[in-house]
């Protein structure tokens, strides 16, 4: 009678815990607070501007994203392209698909444009994939135009094509804590 009594908790012990494991993978997804906080990233590729502009330009930038967890992102970055470094900064949104999907969409403002720091020089959408329990972030760029520092007998905004992807890592607030 006690063996029998033990085997029944046993495989209902059992039964409850794999229901419970298989109610959480259900429900298990990603959301835009899987990507609130900081982000180092890099970015790297080739514009392919109009003919009339000239040719492709080798592009790479590192920097520093900021999400906050409702949809709004900011970021600071080093870009290079073709050779002329600048400082850019970025303001835009994203969202989050449940499949850890996701679309970001900035303006980068830059202070070696010729235009104002805060004019808008380019506008990018990027389609993004959140890997490694959201600890890294790997995307490719949609689409690219410029929007405006371009001579006058150049009319904006220009589409670029773009080859650029993007990797991510997500910054440890551990570490920022060590650091102060």
């Amino acid at each position: 009678m006690k063996c029998h009594f033990f085997r029944t908790i046993c495989i209902a012990t059992l039964m409850l815990m794999v229901a419970a494991v298989a109610s959480a993978q259900g429900h298990w997804g990603c959301t835009n607070k899987s990507l609130e906080g900081r982000w180092g990233y890099t970015e790297t590729g080739t514009v392919i501007p109009p003919t009339a502009l000239g040719g492709a330009t080798l592009a790479v930038a590192v920097g520093l994203y900021t999400f906050d967890g409702h949809g709004n992102v900011s970021a600071v970055q080093v870009s290079s392209a073709g050779g002329k470094v600048s400082d850019d900064t970025k303001l835009g949104f994203y969202t989050v698909d449940r499949d850890c999907m996701g679309t970001l969409t900035v303006d980068i403002t830059s202070t070696s444009a010729s235009v104002p720091p805060t004019v808008t020089v380019r506008h990018s959408v990027w389609e993004f994939v959140l890997v490694d329990d959201a600890t890294e972030i790997r995307a490719v760029m949609r689409s690219t135009e410029i929007v405006s520092g371009l001579p006058p007998s150049v009319p904006v905004p220009v589409s670029l094509s773009p080859i650029m992807t993007m990797t991510g890592t997500r910054v440890s607030p551990d570490r920022d804590d060590k650091r102060h």
